[in-house]
């Protein structure tokens, strides 16, 4: 494993705030003198009763959002991140890290933990774990414990192809049992393996992931669909067992990622069928799908469902629990006349 460490973002640029305070002569000098500024009889003779104070101040520019609004909401905490070498792992680790965070990476694919690890720096561990292996996951949560103390955090971001087009009366069983088979089972396994060391602690956040097929059905999307209802379930009931013990599990709900497929996640892959039976890219498409299935016109990005889970991972969520949190900039249907209808549940 990498060694683990804090890790800390910086702030170069700053600007200069110019604040303009009448005061009379007298106070002026003893005024100036301590805060280092020439007195008036310093300045030339057409100088009026207004001075020219310059405090420094960090530029707006020089903040993203995560490093104002975040920075440091995670200090001193440890978070083990299953599927941390994805699209979505992989920004919800680095704005962990960002968020002070120590991030302890676990995947199949070794080259993509590495990639990740060598953004985030010393505050990144990485480990190859079959998040579908019970006992694997078991042992990389015990060793994570030792290491770091505990663990305070947990994000299953674990994604698999599975079959999203077949319509019910010719999906083969297997193919509807496969997302629930993934998706479903490393949520389980992986909960289980943090909550042992979060209850002994008397506090943590287990955090899944679902997607707007939850609630979304289309025809094709039947095994997909029944998963995502089933870990919004699953983490509405792990907040039940594990509340009297300190310990939180909030699901995050996006639906399709605009600049997911762009960072390496399998959803390009996924989308790619769907996208040439219209004659579009996937690019095209989930632009249509912004505008025409979403009440904002536009679909979640990386960063924005990484920063929520920051916020959700963080104390200032404290009092959130046993929810699902929507992602989705809002499921919406355009009509054939053109109008926009919400979906309300």
């Amino acid at each position: 494993m990498h060694q683990v460490g804090c890790h800390h973002s910086t702030l170069a640029s700053r600007l200069s705030l110019h604040v303009h305070l009448s005061i009379d002569t007298g106070r002026a000098a003893k005024w100036a003198e301590q805060a280092r500024l020439p007195t008036l009889g310093d300045l030339p003779a057409n100088t009026g009763p207004f001075v020219d104070v310059v405090v420094s101040a960090p530029s707006r520019d020089a903040f993203t959002p995560r490093s104002k609004e975040i920075k440091m909401m995670l200090e001193n905490k440890t978070a083990a991140i299953y599927g941390g070498g994805g699209a979505i792992g992989g920004a919800v680790a680095r704005a962990f890290a960002d968020a002070g965070a120590r991030v302890y990476l676990a995947g199949r694919s070794r080259a993509g933990l590495e990639k990740v690890a060598n953004d985030i720096g010393d505050a990144a561990g990485v480990a190859e774990v079959d998040a579908l292996d019970e006992r694997a996951v078991a042992e990389h949560a015990d060793a994570v414990a030792a290491d770091a103390g505990g663990i305070d955090i947990a994000l299953n971001a674990v994604s698999s192809l599975f079959q999203g087009t077949t319509p019910f009366v010719e999906l083969a069983v297997d193919e509807f049992m496969h997302p629930i088979d993934t998706f479903l089972r490393t949520n389980l396994i992986t909960a289980k393996a943090v909550a042992r060391h979060m209850t002994a602690r008397g506090s943590g956040t287990i955090l899944t992931l679902s997607t707007a097929a939850s609630t979304f059905a289309r025809i094709g999307n039947l095994g997909f669909g029944t998963t995502c209802a089933a870990i919004e379930a699953m983490t509405q009931r792990l907040a039940l067992e594990l509340g009297p013990n300190g310990v939180r599990a909030v699901c995050l709900r996006p639906t399709a990622i605009e600049d997911a497929p762009a960072n390496g996640s399998y959803t390009g892959e996924q989308f790619a069928p769907l996208a040439a039976a219209g004659g579009l890219t996937v690019e095209q498409m989930l632009a249509q799908w912004g505008q025409n299935q979403t009440l904002l016109g536009r679909l979640p990005t990386l960063a924005q469902v990484a920063d929520t889970a920051v916020f959700l991972a963080s104390d200032r969520a404290a009092a959130i629990t046993g929810a699902v949190v929507d992602l989705t900039c809002g499921n919406a249907l355009r009509t054939n006349a053109g109008a926009l209808v919400g979906l309300l549940y």
